[in-house]
């Protein structure tokens, strides 16, 4: 069996397109940052520069903390250890975030899940996972889907507490990036600053840019792209992550079944003002497919763009800036 193990994190080409201002450059850019790639470019006075410069860094190092999977210690992990029946105090950050999760699993009737870590492990997607990327077997999928399960993640508002009804562990990846996007655009507001934020393709444009959406069978291309102004734009697609088994593709966005996604979605772009939420539901949409495209569009007045495997567009919500620039795609009516 012959394993080709490929892992993109290029999920938006970026054109950007800024008026002239006298404010100074500012740029943050780290290689590995919650086991993807950030980088800031923002243009903000020179009086605010250095005071924006370490309440960002602040800002990075307490929510990696308290996210990262990859980092001993964190608040995730001393969750994700802690034993059924035990209960913890949560800073606001995680709890703010897992409110916003507990809402978006419901309003997706479960399609965003972040209660799949141990399945993802199976498949070596999961910066925890013990291997490389193999296809687990069915009865191993079946044992690690019987703990997966959010609803059994209790939040108390009173004391910010959390407690488990039994053994699930998370994974916060389908929409930290997001939540850490929107942390960094509320410090580059307060500072009067413009520019991007980009943290593993989930970007905000504070200010005006125009925005490419890649091309999944070429992600060093665009098949689109969409003006925005003081907007944030999140994709999910199956070329960002994954390995070819057998000529047979898995990639890391996983059902309620256990398995990669199978419904013909190459890729879902999210426009909203919440990065948060443009990243949960990008990832619930794939998992859903269109109906809940239309749902969450409406829901939370978002902008969807679906590409799908026959290079056929489908737009929902508000995304009328956007227009397609690669004559092999086109958009259904």
């Amino acid at each position: 069996m012959k394993v080709k193990a490929i892992a993109l994190i290029l999920t938006l080409i970026i054109v950007i397109s800024f008026a002239g201002c006298s404010k100074s450059e500012y740029s943050c850019k780290k290689a590995s940052y919650c086991g993807t790639f950030l980088d800031i470019s923002l243009k903000v006075t020179s009086k605010n520069r250095n005071q924006m410069d370490r309440e960002i860094k602040e800002t990075l190092d307490r929510l990696e903390n308290c996210f990262g999977l990859n980092i001993q210690g964190s608040e995730l992990n001393r969750i994700n250890a802690l034993h059924f029946a035990e209960e913890t105090e949560l800073s606001e950050d995680m709890y703010d975030i897992l409110q916003l999760s507990k809402e978006l699993y419901a309003e997706s009737d479960g399609a965003f899940d972040p209660s799949l870590l141990k399945v993802s492990e199976l498949w070596g997607f999961a910066p925890t996972a013990k291997s490389g990327y193999r296809v687990p077997e069915f009865y191993e999928i079946a044992i690690a889907l019987s703990t997966c399960d959010f609803s059994k993640i209790i939040l108390q508002e009173q004391g910010r507490k959390l407690s488990k009804n039994d053994n699930t562990t998370l994974d916060l990846g389908g929409i930290a990036k997001g939540y850490i996007v929107d942390k960094i655009h509320e410090i580059a507001l307060k500072y009067d600053a413009t520019g991007l934020v980009n943290l593993g393709g989930n970007i905000y444009s504070i200010g005006k840019s125009d925005i490419g959406i890649a091309d999944p069978d070429n992600s060093q291309t665009y098949m689109g792209k969409i003006k925005l102004t003081d907007t944030s734009i999140c994709t999910s697609g199956d070329y960002e992550r994954y390995f070819v088994v057998d000529g047979k593709r898995y990639h890391h966005i996983l059902g309620k079944d256990g398995y990669p996604v199978d419904n013909g979605i190459r890729s879902v772009t999210v426009i909203g003002d919440s990065s948060a939420i443009c990243d949960g539901v990008s990832t619930a949409v794939f998992a859903g497919g269109h109906e809940m495209a239309q749902k969450l569009a409406d829901t939370y007045s978002v902008g969807i763009i679906i590409l799908t495997q026959n290079c056929s567009v489908y737009r929902y919500g508000a995304v009328d800036s956007f227009v397609v620039t690669n004559n092999n795609y086109h958009i259904e009516l």
